[in-house]
């Protein structure tokens, strides 16, 4: 089972196998979402961070930082005690602003940049500049018929956009509305999904 002394070992015992001295090879590990990660599985990956045998291994943590009970993760990258001979670089990703919307719809709806600046404030007062959530905005758009390509241009009007009833004023709505338009017993299964986790075996949703 992962997180145990004996996956750890046994995990370790690859890396250093894999990782030697004098190979010019290089490691890249990328964890993402460790604001999921057990107490188990962070000391697997401190053992990785504090293991002095290992070289040219670079190790890539993402975590949600909203996410994350306070004193979770951060600590394993902050302590100075015994990583003083580690390179630790901490990169806080932003959400788009207005400039990096606009040269976005740009570049996606082909048009002047000055002719989206419009729909590039109405995109980041709705999603606050998360990369995810503009995508979902941007398809919602289009589904609902506020954004249209017509005669090979793309085309939409601020004011049906904003007066419009159909959109909701944020993106958690707009997600919760496109789940409403599945089918039932598509919206039945996510609701069992949604109570096991994002991985499950199959045969437990088959039961219901």
């Amino acid at each position: 089972k992962p997180g145990t002394a004996s996956f750890k070992e046994s995990f370790m015992t690859l890396l250093r196998a894999v990782v030697t001295d004098g190979d010019e090879r290089q490691i890249f590990l990328f964890l993402d979402n460790l604001q999921y990660a057990d107490d188990k599985s962070l000391e697997v990956i401190d053992s990785i961070i504090r293991e002095t045998e290992l070289k040219n291994v670079l190790l890539v943590c993402s975590y949600r930082e909203i996410s994350t009970p306070e004193n979770r993760v951060i600590p394993i990258f902050g302590s100075k005690e015994d990583t003083s001979k580690l390179t630790i670089t901490d990169v806080t990703l932003r959400g788009l602003d207005v400039e990096s919307i606009k040269t976005l719809l740009s570049e996606m709806l082909k048009k002047e940049e000055s002719l989206v600046m419009g729909l590039s404030k109405v995109v980041l007062a709705k999603t606050d500049g998360n990369p995810h959530f503009v995508k979902k905005y941007l398809n919602s758009l289009r589904s609902g018929g506020y954004l249209k390509y017509v005669k090979h241009e793309w085309i939409w009007e601020i004011s049906s956009i904003t007066t419009g009833t159909n959109i909701s004023d944020n993106v958690v709505e707009c997600v919760a509305t496109n789940i409403i338009r599945l089918h039932p017993d598509v919206q039945s299964m996510l609701k069992v999904a949604s109570c096991i986790g994002f991985q499950f075996p199959r045969d437990i949703i088959d039961r219901y």
